[in-house]
Parts: structure tokens; C-alpha cells; sequence
């Protein structure tokens, strides 16, 4: 069986060098990525999009709306805020308690879950 091998080397590739040609680690100012660069799908593309910066604001303004007037988190959310608890007096009771779970942050409400048994299942050694 006769070995074979494979040339790995780009064919394009050129090392940097200055002008007495000495290897140098500065790149070539035309290979530096600039803030006007997108890369479809990256991080600078979605900040520097202000369309889709616009829309995400009307977004988070609208859960901040929806979490405010729901039926299932609005009592949640009154407590959190201003400290009002709903007319209900079972539903009074309960409020602070479920609470507790929720964190109002930049005006909108988060669920932190907490598992509720201490219990962990150990491994057999």
C-alpha cells in the first residue's frame, strides 16, 4: 500500500510581511472588519438594524401591556409594581405568596422557577 499526501496549504495564502520582509502580526487595513460591515444574521447586524430595533421596543411594550391587563398575571404584576393586592380575599392571600416567584425587571415580568422539594435524588456509590 503506497502512502499518499495530501497538500493541506491554501493555494491563495500569502503571509504578512512589511517591507524588509519580516513576518508581521498587523493585519492589512483592507482585512480589519469596521463597524459598516454586516454579517448577515450576526449581532452587529440586528443592533445596527433600527427597523428591527423599533419593532423589538413596540414588542417589549406590548408584553408590558399584556402582562399588566392579564387575567392569569395582571393581579401578579399590580402587586410587584405598586404593591395592590386584587378584592378577592382567597386571591389577596394567595398573591404575596405566589409572588414570591416573579421579578418585575425594565417593566416586564419574569418567572424565576424554583423547584419546590429540597429532595435530590443522591447516587448509589
Amino acid at each position: 500500500m503506497r502512502k499518499q499526501t495530501i497538500n493541506t496549504t491554501p493555494t491563495n495564502h500569502q503571509p504578512i510581511t512589511s517591507a524588509d520582509n519580516q513576518l508581521s502580526t498587523i493585519p492589512p487595513d483592507n482585512s480589519v472588519i469596521s463597524d459598516n460591515d454586516h454579517i448577515p444574521g450576526s449581532q452587529l447586524q440586528t443592533v445596527n438594524d433600527r427597523k428591527q430595533h423599533a419593532h423589538l421596543t413596540t414588542n417589549q411594550l406590548d408584553i408590558i401591556n399584556l402582562q399588566a391587563t392579564s387575567k392569569d398575571f395582571g393581579d401578579i404584576y399590580a402587586f410587584l409594581k405598586n404593591g395592590h393586592l386584587p378584592d378577592d380575599k382567597d386571591l389577596a392571600k394567595r398573591i404575596p405568596y405566589i409572588s414570591t416567584q416573579y421579578e418585575i425587571v425594565d417593566n416586564v415580568l419574569f418567572h424565576f422557577y424554583e423547584p419546590r422539594s429540597k429532595k435530590h435524588q443522591t447516587e448509589k456509590t
